[in-house]
């Protein structure tokens, strides 16, 4: 069985717990996204809040049995016009 999940929403809220969560732009639903501490850096470095961004993943369970994405690669896509600050969201 192949495991692999890709999205692309906006940028929605960057944690300081390896995770951020993406904004489906069509249905306006929330995904939390667990992402590595490199990837979660990158985000934060290089990526702003409404920026339109993909997610390469695969899904896991957690220890309380939730299924979670797991992102493995974020690639940004779109800059939002109205400017945002991940600073913000913590």
């Amino acid at each position: 069985m192949v495991n692999i999940v890709t999205i692309v929403g906006r940028l929605e809220m960057v944690t300081n717990e390896d995770q951020i969560f993406i904004s489906i732009i069509k249905d306006n639903v929330k995904v939390p996204v667990n992402v590595s501490k490199n990837i979660l850096d990158n985000v934060k470095s290089y990526c702003k809040l409404n920026d339109v961004v993909g997610v390469k993943g695969r899904l896991i369970n957690d220890d309380r049995g939730q299924l979670l994405l797991q992102g493995d690669k974020i690639t940004f896509l779109s800059s939002s016009m109205k400017g945002g600050d991940n600073n913000d969201s913590e």
